[in-house]
């Protein structure tokens, strides 16, 4: 039997390890506490965690660092609102007040120095030039007269521009400014 697939404990007699296999999730099998309801929990997180990291979602880095500068910055703000509201503040709230901002402040400065949103500019741009060639090109072969590509490329426009904005709510840096324009290439399906 492979060690990785068998319980961890040891015998306190021999000192040699249990052969039974695990729970699903576990590092113990049942007969060294695999079934205790705490045990149990921690299996199902780790089964979890397995699931998401197989199955889930690969996003870019500087997706992950932005998102993770967003949710700081909101604990930080809904602090500040609490403590500021008057009540009287314990040594818990003000730890984690501090806390928050120390954790915002260093975000925020990694996002910076990354430069995370003007690659998020650069891959949108990017990404947005694929999809209007893509789309030009079957506006082409569909060989419409000049009346229906234009109808057809204003309709397409449209909905570009709609799921754009309903994808990404946040503000776009472009050219140094912040905008909430979408990140649609300009003219690229007119």
């Amino acid at each position: 039997m492979d060690d990785k697939q068998t319980c961890t404990a040891t015998s306190k007699r021999t000192n040699e390890r249990c052969k039974n296999y695990p729970a699903p999730g576990g590092i113990v099998c049942r007969f060294h506490g695999g079934a205790t309801p705490q045990a149990r929990r921690k299996a199902a997180v780790r089964l979890a965690l397995r699931e998401l990291i197989t199955d889930g979602e690969q996003r870019h880095p500087w997706q992950v660092l932005l998102d993770a500068l967003h949710v700081s910055d909101s604990l930080m703000r809904e602090a500040v609102v609490q403590l500021g509201a008057g009540e009287p503040i314990t040594p818990q709230q003000l730890t984690t007040l501090v806390d928050a901002i120390e954790r915002a402040s260093r975000l925020a400065k990694v996002t910076l120095d990354a430069r995370a949103q003007e690659y998020m500019q650069q891959h949108t741009t990017v990404e947005a030039d694929l999809i209007a060639r893509v789309l030009n090109a079957a506006l082409e072969a569909a060989g419409l007269d000049p009346d229906q590509e234009a109808r057809a490329r204003a309709a397409m426009r449209l909905e570009l521009l709609a799921l754009d904005a309903e994808q990404n709510e946040a503000p776009r840096v472009i050219n140094g400014e912040a905008s909430r324009q979408p990140a649609l290439a300009a003219g690229s399906t007119s």
